[in-house]
């Protein structure tokens, strides 16, 4: 595990409300037709959130290594399938957790199906322009335990025992 604290510039929360909002008009065909996407009146919170983690990360690497990456699309009608982030042979799931959160999730069905990701890369904005992160190998999550969270089983690991 490696993990750390990030630093940001402001524009991003404003550009993941509005990337987010898009997001949440985009999956609402998808989040009908499937009850397991749906997250209720916290839909469009849910993706401002993503969407914010996201950003975050790409931001990280740019700053960080001055590399360029290969990156999932912010929008799209459907799960694409592919890692959020591609930075040579490693894939990157990126997980945005509420500043609040006491766990760190991760769909058990989804991490089953991999997508070949080899790294679950977990961002928590902790104020304006602040994050901390924890970066796991896929490994790693495949030995947290279970638990049910409403919507679904998840891989979890207290924040806690960090």
């Amino acid at each position: 595990m490696k993990s750390g604290t990030i630093e940001y510039p402001a524009y991003i929360n404003s550009v993941s409300v509005i990337v987010g909002k898009l997001r949440d008009l985009v999956n609402s065909e998808m989040n009908e037709k499937a009850a397991r996407f749906k997250r209720g009146d916290r839909s469009e919170q849910v993706n401002i959130l993503g969407v914010r983690g996201e950003l975050i990360a790409l931001h990280c690497i740019h700053t960080a290594t001055g590399k360029r990456c290969g990156f999932a699309d912010l929008l799209s009608p459907r799960p694409l399938g592919v890692p959020d982030i591609t930075l040579g042979d490693k894939k990157y799931d990126v997980k945005t957790i509420r500043s609040d959160a006491p766990d760190l999730l991760v769909n058990k069905e989804a991490h089953a199906k991999t997508k070949g990701i080899t790294h679950y890369w977990f961002i928590q904005p902790t104020g304006e322009g602040q994050a901390r992160y924890w970066v796991f190998e896929y490994g790693e999550v495949s030995q947290w335990p279970t638990k049910n969270c409403h919507y679904s089983d998840a891989h979890y690991k207290p924040l806690a025992s960090l």
